[in-house]
């Protein structure tokens, strides 16, 4: 099967494989799954996640809006096609005078899960347009495929298949696939974090921004 469809179900045979089972002989049961999913959320562990956008209007005299699921961190918002700039709750002015397009915005909650924006309310259903970072999606139908780029969808496998090792006790064999899974992570995060090779969710900017 091509690499590009690999689905949670031919990730966890994969990653079985690797252990001498196969799913009908599966003894680990949930767990494999589990596993897969969470070799996909290490593949992101230091950097800021899936690239995402969200777009809404804004609602007359509303300041608070609540944030997409699996928000992590906010790379630009624009009002109106005009890009905004980013305050801390330490430098709010709640009272200052300004037009009614917000000029500003910060983020509130631990996690965040609001965005507040100001000095004034807006008067009109502007657009809201934000662009952030988000944690990857959770696989869990069989059909379900990993947010990665096809190039390194098996190293999920090999993640799952060493934590199965280590859960046998078979830590030397473990600790072979858990290298390469290092190394791989490392040549993604690397072409992730670079934006001039990166195609795969890197926003495209149009020339109105």
């Amino acid at each position: 099967m091509a690499i590009e469809a690999l689905t949670l179900k031919d990730l966890r045979q994969t990653a079985l494989a690797y252990v001498g089972e196969s799913d009908s002989q599966n003894h680990f049961g949930s767990r494999m799954n589990l596993w897969v999913n969470e070799g996909l959320r290490k593949m992101y562990a230091g950097t800021t996640g899936v690239e995402e956008e969200y777009i809404t209007n804004c609602v007359a005299g509303q300041r608070t809006y609540s944030l997409p699921a699996g928000f992590l961190f906010d790379k630009m918002l624009m009002i109106d096609n005009y890009q905004i700039e980013f305050r801390t709750t330490n430098d709010l002015d709640y009272y200052a005078a300004g037009n009614s397009r917000p000029t500003w915005y910060t983020l509130w909650g631990k996690p965040i899960t609001k965005l507040y924006l100001g000095p004034q309310p807006p008067d009109s259903p502007y657009e809201l347009h934000l662009f952030y970072f988000r944690t990857p999606s959770k696989m869990v139908a069989d059909t379900d495929e990993p947010e990665l780029p096809p190039q390194w969808r098996t190293s999920l496998s090999k993640w799952a298949a060493a934590q199965a090792m280590l859960a046998d006790g078979d830590t030397n064999q473990a600790q072979a696939l858990l290298q390469d899974f290092i190394e791989e992570r490392a040549n993604f995060q690397a072409w992730f974090t670079d934006e001039s090779r990166n195609n795969y969710l890197t926003i495209q900017y149009t020339s109105e921004y």
